[in-house]
């Protein structure tokens, strides 16, 4: 009776976990700004009913700092009404008096007769073994050792590399579940990656792309599907690294994908961080066989495989296969989103934008993989030409949203072209 007591606990605090993150998220996409919750008890009826409503705070600051907003979340039914939110379910009461609780990174616990369930993890409950392997992955914690796996509020599953930590809030691995290098980098300094899961591998392949609203083709948007292909054939190094990256996805369950655009750290070492600009002017690299001096050299000296152990990752631009599997991925939220980007990127415009600086352009948490800069790919067109995907400012929505293919001799140094890298574990 104990250990069914205290399973349907932590069902619950998941549930709650769930249903509150997803509000918290409603709020964020209303107000186009980053919500801050105040820590604090939920409920104040703690015992002698089943259910009961409660409230969680929270403010939303103005560009100065101060608070320009203030507001409540409801555990409750009910319709918004100004800066009150509600999530549609109350806060469940056991026998013995019971404590909801919500800290300021947004993350639900429970106290249950003296006994607390939660503590700051966000699916991944104190005295429930069975929800990670390996140990327990906790959020805003980097991981060591050897990779972990983590199961979310829903029991969706990822997994989290060595020397990376799950970023707080960014933690519903449907809506896009992040990693960062920065121990809990809940003001986005580190380097940031989106994990893409992969259940099937049969469906792990590239696809058309779409071009002023139809499918893509060589008469009218350039680029004949049937002539790309990955990896190069003669390049042996890439043949190699292509295989080791589907091995890793197959084992592991999915890769990681750049949060961000590839941007110059300063050093000429690529990053993928929040607020810089994007890597532009850069051509893919010398030649189809040797890959340095361009933007591929760029991405695979992120965490390079040489450097690299069982559980670590190795970074590399962004794969074809890949690119399609996160619009798979992304049409799960965004059921049209590969035929029209409309309103989710930066097109028309004189100019690029900081790289995550719009979250209406946050795809799953995938910033700007539509519009702003075309994103150089490994995929092979002929035998001195490569693909880029999703776009730019000099283009138009519904011209090429994040599936088209433009293609370009890949010594060329492209003004509005740039990159983005990908993750695999090792």
């Amino acid at each position: 009776m104990i250990e069914a007591n205290k399973a349907r606990i932590n069902s619950d605090v998941a549930n709650m976990q769930a249903i509150f993150t997803n509000t918290v998220g409603k709020i964020m996409a209303e107000n186009e700004d980053v919500v801050v919750i105040k820590n604090g008890q939920l409920n104040t009826v703690t015992s002698g009913v089943s259910k009961t409503d409660g409230v969680a705070k929270y403010e939303i600051k103005g560009a100065d700092e101060k608070v320009a907003v203030e507001g409540n979340i409801m555990f409750k039914a009910g319709q918004k009404s100004g800066t009150t939110y509600y999530t549609g379910k109350e806060l469940p009461i056991y026998n013995s008096e019971t404590k909801w609780y919500v800290d300021e990174q947004g993350l639900i616990s429970v106290e249950v007769g003296g006994t607390k369930y939660g503590e700051g993890e966000t699916s991944v409950v104190k005295g429930d073994p069975d929800t990670l392997k390996d140990g327990v992955t906790k959020v805003g914690e980097k991981v060591t050792e050897s990779a972990k796996e983590y199961q979310d509020a829903k029991g969706n599953v990822a997994t989290i590399p060595i020397d990376f930590a799950i970023v707080p809030g960014k933690t519903d691995i449907e809506n896009g579940l992040v990693i960062s290098d920065v121990e809990n980098d809940t003001e986005d300094t580190g380097n940031q990656f989106v994990w893409v899961p992969v259940d099937n591998m049969t469906t792990f392949v590239r696809e058309v792309g779409y071009y002023n609203g139809q499918i893509q083709t060589e008469t009218n948007g350039i680029v004949d599907f049937s002539k790309c292909s990955e990896p190069y054939e003669t390049n042996l190094g890439e043949k190699q690294e292509y295989e080791n990256m589907l091995a890793s996805v197959k084992e592991y369950g999915g890769f990681y994908i750049g949060r961000y655009e590839i941007s110059n750290d300063g050093a000429e070492k690529a990053q993928s961080k929040k607020g810089k600009e994007p890597w532009v002017n850069i051509k893919w690299g010398n030649s189809m066989t040797e890959t340095n001096g361009g933007i591929v050299e760029k991405a695979r000296n992120m965490y390079r495989e040489v450097e690299s152990e069982k559980g670590k990752v190795v970074s590399t631009l962004v794969y074809g296969v890949a690119w399609d599997e996160t619009i798979r991925f992304i049409k799960k939220n965004y059921p049209n989103i590969e035929k029209d980007s409309s309103g989710y990127g930066n097109y028309e415009k004189s100019s690029t934008i900081p790289t995550g600086s719009k979250d209406e352009y946050a795809l799953n948490n995938i910033y700007d993989i539509a519009g702003n800069v075309w994103e150089w790919t490994m995929e092979v067109y002929s035998t001195s030409t490569r693909a880029h995907r999703g776009g730019s400012y000099l283009d138009t929505e519904l011209c090429c949203p994040l599936s088209s293919r433009g293609i370009n001799n890949i010594t060329y140094d492209i003004i509005n072209a740039g990159g983005r890298a990908q993750l695999y574990i090792k």
